[in-house]
């Protein structure tokens, strides 16, 4: 049995934000590990408004975090103060980390919502922000990111997982 730790931003998301989030994480988790089982980090009784102390509940997370096997890190993990320190222990101990990228969980959402093509989003976004001609380099970003190919180095993937971001941003505003 491999066991899974996920850690994800929840600040500024609803219960249900986070609890989406957590199924579709652990459902790509158990692509890649058929016997995954949960572990339980999501504490429901965490409410800063209420005086819960976030240090507390890091520490709980963290003692949950050593009896895991694999640890993922939702998108948004690095803005996280308590996301990048349960990075750094499991990368210090010695536990398997998984980031997981937005565009990842794009992908999960096509294959139940199928009218929604993201690439056609990229394509789409792309005309109109920077112009026809970036339209072909833009899309084969987009097809090796989507691969799990690296498009160059880490601030060249980062500003195009950005522009992602910022691509389903806009369409949920339209």
């Amino acid at each position: 049995m491999t066991k899974v730790f996920i850690s994800q931003p929840m600040a500024n998301k609803t219960e249900q934000e986070i609890l989406e989030e957590r199924a579709n994480i652990f459902q790509y988790a158990k692509e890649r590990f058929p016997d995954a089982e949960l572990i339980d980090s999501y504490f429901d009784d965490y409410k800063p408004s209420t005086g819960s102390i976030g240090l507390k509940y890091l520490a709980k997370s963290l003692e949950l975090l050593a009896d895991a096997d694999v640890a993922y890190f939702a998108p948004g993990w690095d803005d996280a103060r308590g996301c990048r320190i349960e990075n750094e222990c499991a990368i210090e101990y010695g536990i398997e980390v998984h980031e997981i990228h937005y565009f990842m969980l794009f992908k999960k959402f096509r294959k139940k919502h199928e009218p929604y093509n993201l690439r056609e989003e990229v394509a789409a976004w792309t005309a109109k922000h920077l112009g026809e001609e970036h339209v072909d380099e833009m899309l084969d970003k987009y097809d090796k990111i989507n691969s799990g190919i690296p498009i160059g180095g880490f601030a060249e993937t980062a500003a195009f997982i950005d522009l992602i971001r910022t691509i389903k941003a806009e369409k949920k505003h339209v």
